[in-house]
């Protein structure tokens, strides 16, 4: 059969009124809000007049309208109910593809399908309402064909079927860990803590509400004295910690915020499975929302490994991937996706080397930048604690002295942000680590560097120092190409005149 020959499909029919029920759901909050400042019966006639018939008409059009055709070498989707738009997207230019389904779309079967190309400001398409075996045979074909124009796994097939490897899975342990690791906990813990310590919490008032609260406290602290041989010790010891002192109900707020954040993780990536098949690596996680995603290994652009503060301590990492479809323009929260949520620092080594097949696993030369950027960083430190010297010294006198450690721990901070900010440069690959107590490490492919600039600032210039700035294509999970500054001026220019050499040699393929 000719590609001409494919018939054309429709979305599934209920994108005739579950997309309809979803809108109004988004509705109730302006439906409450304008009841209590009108009528609920005007309030229900403008819901009705200005979203309910313009969405139900536009979903409906959009069901009547919308077709598209799967061929072995394109999607085709006419769409359009004033103009119409015939829309062709080559297999080979797709970056990735991201299956999600909602809890109810899970339970009638349906999916949300949307395909993201190098070219697009957004979303080259999306499929949205289909029926999940529909959107998981466009899945499959995209898969496919990626997998048929890979060299490396048409060597594999000629040894026979390929086999699906597991590269990270992770259970209900590897989840509470990662959410109790995650940066939430610490800021969410080091704000309240602040407020809590200054006993914000005993000023707050919640009026009638007061009398419940007592009350119903007062009756579990009872049970707690009747039941228990030295109740009476552990009821002080709760008073003290969540209603009496400040550091007790600090604790308190942590433990809560801790707990919101293992619980939230759980929900966003509950069953996560990472695998490799022919060369494309798929992703299946989530348990109120699932999502299924395909990227095919040649279409990474850059992959970074983040070490956030409380993940060093147990030795844990995330791993951000990017595509050339992945811009900082699309949509900020992207930033938070993640090829990996959460694995052991050797399991995400593994990882990286297993998808970037060209990097060397042996041990690295890494290269530091200028010795002259300790102090450079240090002395703008310095002038920021003279200025809160002299503002704290008008205001609190002697206090202004509490300042003084402040430049020793401003060197020292930056002492260790020297140690570990490096580069390294091989055949294939850039790589650049920075940070102290949050670490991060860019693996950057030679072959999908885009341009470079060299820069220097009036004080770059008097140092004899610049900066060398890569970038690529994807910027949005891994925020780009390196920017490697404090660099002496011959060493930038001679590292930016070697990768552009090697730019130039290297092949470059999709």
């Amino acid at each position: 059969m000719s590609d001409a020959d494919v018939p054309k499909r429709r979305l599934h029919w209920s994108t005739l009124w579950l997309p309809f029920l979803e809108s109004m759901g988004a509705s109730l909050v302006p439906f409450i809000v304008m009841s209590v400042v009108m009528s609920p019966e005007k309030a229900l006639s403008i819901v009705g007049l200005f979203i309910a018939i313009p969405s139900g008409g536009f979903f409906a059009l959009r069901y009547l309208t919308t077709q598209f055709r799967l061929t072995q070498e394109e999607l085709v989707i006419h769409s359009g109910i004033l103009f119409r738009k015939e829309r062709r997207i080559p297999l080979e230019r797709i970056q990735d593809l991201n299956i999600h389904q909602t809890l109810v779309r899970r339970w009638l079967g349906l999916a949300s399908v949307k395909l993201t190309t190098a070219g697009a400001e957004t979303e080259e398409a999306i499929l949205d309402v289909l029926g999940l075996t529909d959107a998981e045979e466009l899945r499959h074909e995209v898969t496919a064909f990626h997998s048929s124009n890979s060299a490396q796994d048409s060597e594999r097939l000629e040894g026979g079927a390929p086999q699906q490897e597991i590269l990270c899975q992770l259970g209900w342990r590897e989840l509470a860990i990662g959410g109790l690791t995650s940066n939430l906990v610490a800021g969410l813990g080091a704000v309240l803590g602040a407020f809590l310590y200054l006993n914000y919490f005993q000023a707050w008032d919640t009026g009638k509400y007061d009398g419940y609260i007592e009350k119903a406290i007062e009756r579990q602290t009872n049970k707690i004295e009747s039941f228990l041989p030295m109740g009476s010790v552990v009821v002080q010891i709760i008073d003290f910690f969540f209603f009496s002192g400040s550091l007790g109900k600090a604790l308190l707020f942590a433990i809560v915020g801790a707990c919101g954040s293992i619980v939230s993780f759980v929900l966003r990536y509950h069953g996560f499975q990472l695998t490799r098949s022919q060369a494309v690596t798929s992703r299946i996680y989530g348990l109120l929302t699932v999502r299924r995603t395909s990227l095919p290994q040649n279409r990474i652009q850059a992959i970074k490994i983040d070490e956030g503060f409380l993940r060093r301590w147990f030795g844990l990492a995330a791993i951000r991937a990017d595509t050339a479809g992945d811009r900082k323009e699309i949509d900020e929260n992207n930033k938070r996706d993640l090829l990996v949520p959460v694995s052991s620092r050797e399991q995400a080594n593994e990882i990286v080397l297993k998808l970037q097949p060209n990097l060397n696993p042996g041990p690295r030369e890494w290269n530091q930048v200028s010795e002259r950027a300790i102090m450079r960083r240090s002395r703008i430190g310095c002038l920021i604690v003279l200025l809160g010297m002299l503002l704290t010294g008008l205001w609190a006198g002697w206090l202004a002295l509490a300042w003084l450690p402040a430049p020793f721990i401003i060197y020292y901070w930056n002492l260790q942000w020297y140690r570990n900010t490096k580069y390294c440069l091989t055949n294939h690959y850039v790589l650049w680590r920075t940070g102290w107590l949050n670490r991060s490490t860019l693996f950057l492919p030679i072959k999908n560097i885009q341009n470079m600039t060299l820069t220097q600032s009036p004080i770059d210039r008097r140092m004899h120092l610049a900066s060398l700035i890569i970038d690529t294509a994807g910027q949005s999970n891994t925020g780009g190409g390196p920017v490697i500054r404090h660099l002496p001026i011959d060493e930038a220019q001679e590292l930016k005149k070697t990768i552009t050499h090697k730019v130039v040699r290297t092949r470059f393929a999709w």
